[in-house]
């Protein structure tokens, strides 16, 4: 088990970063065999990432850009006294819209896209019974203008690996689609998945779902309600829990994949220590499933330009934790 407290990342760490940083409290356990114990317990691997000052720290999680590096910037926490540390402030332009889009094609992208492996998922595929938990803290500032929604993180995973994209949209749960990251812009790629979140009008908030709509069991049905099995992302709990513009909410999310072709994974949402969302009959893909890591999405949209934010805003995070355990709380 590596841990390093109070800024300090041992030089044994598994990790590029090899430096002090006051700022940052990182913690990394090695990985045991799901169930062995050994110094990590009944914990295979966990990461915490509490406060940031650059891309470089940010990129501690293991992470690649797809746009809006650029957009990213490492502010003194707003609203937290007593010196709350740094925090990433994701910048969005006037006129942004989707995954980069603008409405004048000369305005500058809005948001950020990446998506990071902070635990090496790999060594995980295959493996039954370990929960995937990803939490972070977000605000989003006083005076925010919701518009009609937007996109903030969640996980992603599949049956392939995190390479370059190789096919067209497959069926549902099948496929050879080597690319994990395909599932979202409304593409149901066969052998991906993704588990988003957005915000909408006035607050509202959801768990947006990238998944094979068509073998959810009844309690993923019933969360769906009319917005399930749609032609982009099925909505889940809409309304469930509300942003409050000027303060830090927690989202916290878990992911245990299905064994086999049963649907019985599962699927957990909690929002500020309150659990809005508990599926157990989640089907997430067939054998050879995992979870890959974070799907790090901050944009306005929706792809239609009548989600575009009509000024300059910025949604903050902080407090990014990552873990995959065996057995009992996450």
């Amino acid at each position: 088990m590596i841990v390093a407290h109070e800024g300090e990342v041992p030089t044994n760490a598994r990790n590029p970063y090899h430096r002090r940083n006051k700022y940052i409290h990182f913690r990394r356990e090695e990985p045991t065999e799901p169930g062995n114990g050994g110094d990590g317990g009944d914990t295979p691997g966990s990461f915490v990432l509490e406060s940031i000052t650059s891309v470089d720290d940010l990129k501690k999680m293991n992470l690649q850009f797809t746009w809006g590096e650029e957009n990213c910037e490492f502010i003194d926490d707003p609203v937290s006294s007593g010196g709350g540390g740094k925090v990433l402030n994701v910048k969005i332009a006037a006129g942004s819209y989707a995954r980069g889009n603008t409405i004048d094609k000369d305005a500058p992208k809005g948001g950020v896209g990446f998506y990071a492996d902070p635990l090496d998922s790999e060594q995980y595929r295959g493996k039954a019974g370990v929960v995937f938990t990803f939490e972070y803290d977000i605000l989003f500032p006083e005076g925010f203008d919701w518009v009609r929604g937007g996109k903030i993180p969640g996980q992603y995973g599949g049956t392939g690996g995190n390479g370059i994209m190789v096919q067209k949209r497959g069926e549902d749960g099948g496929g050879s689609d080597k690319d994990n990251k395909s599932c979202s812009g409304g593409d149901h790629r066969g052998g991906c998945f993704s588990a988003r979140h957005m915000w909408r009008a006035e607050g509202g908030s959801e768990a947006y779902m990238y998944v094979p709509s068509k073998k959810q069991g009844q309690a993923y049905k019933d969360a769906a309600g009319k917005y399930f099995d749609q032609p982009r992302g099925d909505s889940l709990m809409r309304g469930a829990y509300k942003f409050t513009a000027g303060k830090w909410a927690t989202i916290k999310q878990s992911i245990v994949i299905n064994t086999g072709e049963e649907s019985n994974g599962k699927f957990i949402v909690s929002y500020d220590g309150q659990e809005v969302i508990n599926i157990q009959d989640m089907y997430w893909g067939p054998d050879g499933t995992v979870v890959s890591g974070i799907m790090f999405h901050v944009f306005f949209g929706g792809g239609e330009p009548s989600f575009a934010t009509e000024k300059d805003q910025n949604i903050l995070f902080k407090n990014f934790k990552y873990s995959a355990t065996t057995s009992g709380e996450n």
